[in-house]
Parts: structure tokens; C-alpha cells; sequence
């Protein structure tokens, strides 16, 4: 993530508020478990352990770079 803060906790208004006053230019990001759960909500219970184990290949990715190029694969898979 380079030069940008990021931030995972469960989003308040008032805590994005503050942190965003304290630390000018940082994003908001779900953790990897809540962003899997909340992803996991909108497929069919049938193909959740396949879509879980294609996005956790993107998870396990050294780097930005590493991960937008395997981001690129299961997105290819499920169109």
C-alpha cells in the first residue's frame, strides 16, 4: 500500500471520522475475515468453498502486484 494508511477495524462513522482528522489520506479496508464472511453471504452455499478458496490465493500474495495479477485469474474462472 505504499504512502496510504489502512485501517481495519469494524466501521463507525465516528471512527472513520477520526481517523481520517488524525491521519489525512488513509483508506478504509475490511479485514480479510469479515470482507471472505461478507463475500461469502452472496454465493450460492453450494460454490462457497470453491469461490473461498480462489479468493484466499489472493490473500496469500506477497505484494500489491502479486495479488492484483492473481485477482485476475478467478475473475476470469466465474464470468
Amino acid at each position: 500500500m505504499d504512502n496510504l494508511a489502512a485501517h481495519q477495524r469494524p466501521r463507525h462513522r465516528g471512527l472513520v471520522s477520526a481517523i481520517g482528522a488524525a491521519l489525512p489520506g488513509a483508506c478504509w479496508q475490511r479485514c480479510r475475515t469479515h470482507y471472505l464472511s461478507n463475500l461469502l453471504a452472496n454465493v450460492p452455499k453450494s460454490a462457497q468453498p470453491w469461490v473461498a478458496a480462489l479468493v484466499r490465493t489472493v490473500f496469500d500474495q506477497p505484494d500489491t502486484d502479486e495479488a492484483k495479477a492473481q485477482f485476475a485469474i478467478p475473475s476470469r474462472q466465474v464470468r
